[in-house]
């Protein structure tokens, strides 16, 4: 799994977004970019067709309105007694105020704020 963002990332989701994530164009689009990081896995061979991607997963969230537009929290690095404030994150508003959370907000404890949360 490979983890982008900023300005890579509005670059690639921008050039994509309007495709058919299934098409070939779409793709060439991200092979074109991810491969030279992907080649130089250990044990990469061309040749072999399971180091080749057989799809890529490339979310549109960045350009979603109701995702905030790509926003995301996360926990920096330093950040002391965080437990407290997930806590607080996990009980809610206690009452049901139609707002529904998915991903990173519905990861177990350890995952909270990361890519693996997220996904």
């Amino acid at each position: 799994m490979f983890y982008i963002c900023g300005e890579n990332s509005k670059t690639i989701t921008s050039a994509i977004t309007h495709l058919d994530p299934y098409s070939d164009e779409c793709y060439d689009g991200l092979n074109v970019f991810f491969k030279p990081y992907y080649s130089r896995l250990l044990g990469f061979s061309e040749s072999l067709e399971d180091c080749i991607p057989k799809a890529f997963e490339c979310t549109g969230w960045q350009h979603d309105r109701w995702a905030g537009d790509g926003l995301y929290s996360n926990f920096q690095i330093g950040l002391e007694h965080a437990d407290g404030d997930v806590k607080t994150y996990l009980e809610g508003m206690g009452v049901n105020r139609g707002i529904w959370f998915a991903g990173k907000a519905t990861a177990p404890f350890a995952a909270l704020g990361t890519v693996t949360g997220a996904y």
